[in-house]
C-alpha cells in the first residue's frame, strides 16, 4: 500500500477562536472550560489575549473570528471594543470578514445589539435551547422562555447581521410534539441559522454525576429519528437547508467559521481551554484563568497538552468531520492533502455503503439526500480503513 503523506491545508490560516471562558452559571450539560465569572479579571483576560494573539504573526488577513466559551456576552461593550481593536493591530481583517459572538438570551439588549454591531461583530449566535421552562430549569440555564423570546424578537427587529438560534432536543420528557411547538415558536422569529443540537452526557459534567445516580436524563435512543425528522422537516420547509447534520441555513448565511474546522483546515484558538491546529500541530491551552493570565504575562508556556498529528489521523478527521456535512469530502482534495495513498484505504470500505445507497457514487465521500443523520455512524466504518492498513476493514452499519 503507497505511504500515507499529509501536506496541510491548501491556505494559510485564516481562522482564530478566541475562548471567553466566564459564565454566571454552568449548565448541567457542559463540557467546556468554564469558570464562575469574575468581571475584575476581565481586564487582564484582555491583555493577556492581545499578547498572545501578538505572538502569532498570521501570513494573510484573518476571514473568520469567533468569540465563544463561555460567555462572550458578558463582556462589557468598552471591553469588547478593546479586545477587537487590539487584534486588529496584531493581524490584517479581511473586508468581508465573519466576526461571531456567542451570547445568552439575558445578554441581548438593544443597547448590547448596538454596541456588537458598532465595534464590528458581524454575527450573533444565541443559546435559546428550548422555551420549556421547566426544561431549562433542569438545565440549570439562567434564562427562561420569554427571555428567549425578547432576545430572538430584539435580533429580528434592530441586528442587520446574520443571528443564530441554538436549539436543544432529545431532552427527558420532550416529545416531538414539545419540539414542534419549540420550533413553531422560533420560526415565529425567522432565523436565518438555526442550530440542533442533541443532548449527550458528557464525562465530568454535572449531567454525568446525575446519570450515575440513576437519574433518567435523556429521551431514548429510539426516539432519535423521530425528533430529527420533525426538526429536518419542519427547518426545510421554512426554508433553511441543512448543510451539516446540526446546522440549517438560508443561502449566504451559513457559518463560515465552522465551514473551515469542518474542511480541516488550520486554526488558531487563544484563551483558557482554547484548541488549536496548526499543521501538523494540535494543542490546548491550559484552563484556569488566573494561571493562564499569569503564565502569558510571565511570558512562559501555556500550553497543557501538545501532539503531532498522524497523516492517518488527520485523514480521519477529514473524512468522518467532512462526512458531517452536505457537501461531503471531494476526492480532489483528499488527493492533494493526502496524495493517492488515501484511496487505498478508503474506496474498497466506501464501496459497500455506495452499493447500499447511503453514500453517493463515485470517488468522493458524500452522503446521499436523507442520509445525513448517519453521518456518525458511517464516519464510524470508514474511521476503520483511515487507520488501518488493510483497506478492506468492515464493520456492521447501524
Amino acid at each position: 500500500m503507497p505511504e500515507l503523506r499529509d501536506a496541510g491545508p491548501p491556505a494559510p490560516i485564516g481562522s482564530v477562536y478566541v475562548h471567553v471562558p466566564f459564565c454566571r452559571d454552568r449548565c448541567v450539560y457542559c463540557a467546556f472550560p468554564t469558570v464562575h465569572d469574575v468581571p475584575s479579571l476581565h481586564a487582564a483576560f484582555i491583555d493577556a489575549l492581545t499578547a498572545r494573539a501578538a505572538s502569532f504573526p498570521l501570513n494573510g488577513p484573518l476571514r473568520t473570528l469567533y468569540l465563544g466559551g463561555g460567555t462572550p456576552g458578558l463582556l462589557a461593550p468598552a471591553e469588547l471594543v478593546r479586545l477587537l481593536a487590539s487584534l486588529r493591530r496584531c493581524w490584517s481583517f479581511e473586508a468581508t470578514i465573519e466576526i461571531t459572538l456567542e451570547a445568552n438570551p439575558v445578554n441581548v439588549t438593544g443597547d448590547a445589539l448596538l454596541a456588537w454591531a458598532d465595534c464590528g461583530i458581524t454575527r450573533v449566535s444565541v443559546g435559546a435551547q428550548t422555551f420549556d421552562d421547566r426544561a431549562l430549569a433542569h438545565l440549570a440555564r439562567l434564562h427562561d422562555g420569554s427571555d428567549a423570546s425578547r432576545a430572538l424578537g430584539l435580533l429580528a427587529e434592530r441586528w442587520r447581521g446574520s443571528f443564530n438560534a441554538d436549539l436543544l432536543v432529545g431532552w427527558h420528557g420532550q416529545t416531538p410534539e414539545a419540539l414542534q411547538t419549540d420550533l413553531e415558536h422560533l420560526l415565529a422569529f425567522a432565523p436565518a441559522h438555526v442550530s440542533v443540537y442533541g443532548l449527550t452526557v458528557e464525562p465530568r459534567t454535572p449531567l454525568a454525576k446525575l446519570q450515575a445516580l440513576g437519574r433518567e436524563l435523556v429521551v431514548p435512543a429510539a426516539l432519535h429519528p423521530e425528533l430529527d425528522a420533525v426538526f429536518a422537516d419542519r427547518l426545510a420547509a421554512a426554508g433553511l437547508q441543512r448543510y451539516e447534520v446540526s446546522n440549517f441555513a438560508r443561502a449566504g448565511h451559513a457559518s463560515r467559521h465552522n465551514q473551515a474546522c469542518w474542511r480541516n483546515e488550520d486554526y488558531l484558538g487563544l484563551g483558557p481551554g482554547a484548541a488549536s491546529s496548526l499543521h501538523p500541530l494540535r494543542w490546548v491551552e491550559r484552563e484556569e484563568p488566573r494561571a493562564w493570565i499569569d503564565a502569558v504575562r510571565r511570558g512562559a508556556g501555556v500550553r497543557r497538552a501538545c501532539e503531532r498529528v498522524t497523516p492517518a489521523q488527520r485523514l480521519l478527521e477529514s473524512v468522518s468531520v467532512g462526512l458531517r456535512t452536505r457537501a461531503g469530502v471531494a476526492a480532489g482534495e483528499l488527493d492533494r492533502r493526502f496524495g493517492p495513498a488515501w484511496r487505498a484505504r478508503v474506496l474498497p470500505a466506501a464501496r459497500p455503503l455506495q452499493a447500499a445507497g447511503v453514500l453517493e457514487p463515485g470517488d468522493s465521500l458524500r452522503l446521499q439526500p436523507g442520509e445525513l443523520v448517519r453521518a456518525d455512524a458511517v464516519g464510524r466504518v470508514l474511521a476503520i480503513a483511515c487507520l488501518n492498513d488493510a483497506p478492506a476493514a468492515q464493520e456492521t452499519l447501524r
